[in-house]
């Protein structure tokens, strides 16, 4: 989760907040990825093209020990070689599959394209990557408080 997503969370899904364990399902809000689009339409360039997106709003469902998780979002891509386009993505674990539909003004790209992306803030680093590593880094601060 970005700090905004852990913030919505804890004031809508926990009684109190998030530091006493985040919820099993969770809300998307503005989530970036990053990934490929492929033009699947017919008429459509077949080309292949890398992307930015955003989920704006969208559920997970994360397993018992936080290792796992899946759900659905709206989503919003900007590929550089095509106008955005708009639809929905799955999520499991870091991947997302979508398909969104572009209107693109020069016609080479209209109608359904392929998504295929990866979460971007689990390459921030190893530490950041589960809810075990958020639990670890909690408790080496208490540790160290004089």
């Amino acid at each position: 989760m970005f700090p905004w997503e852990a913030a919505a969370n804890s004031w809508l899904l926990t009684p109190q907040n998030i530091a006493h364990g985040p919820p099993h399902n969770a809300i998307v809000l503005m989530h970036p990825a990053a990934g490929v689009v492929g033009s699947v339409a017919s008429g459509s360039k077949s080309d292949i093209g890398g992307t930015l997106s955003i989920e704006p709003l969208g559920w997970i469902h994360y397993s018992n020990d936080y290792q796992h998780w899946y759900g659905a979002s709206l989503l919003a891509a900007f590929p550089s070689d095509r106008s955005a386009g708009y639809g929905i993505a799955l999520n499991y674990n870091n991947y997302k599959l979508g398909v969104i539909w572009v209107s693109d003004s020069s016609g080479g790209h209209n109608g359904a394209t392929i998504f295929i992306g990866m979460d971007l803030l689990q390459f921030v680093s190893k530490e950041r990557r589960t809810y075990g590593g958020y639990m670890d880094r909690v408790k080496a601060l208490l540790n160290e408080s004089p």
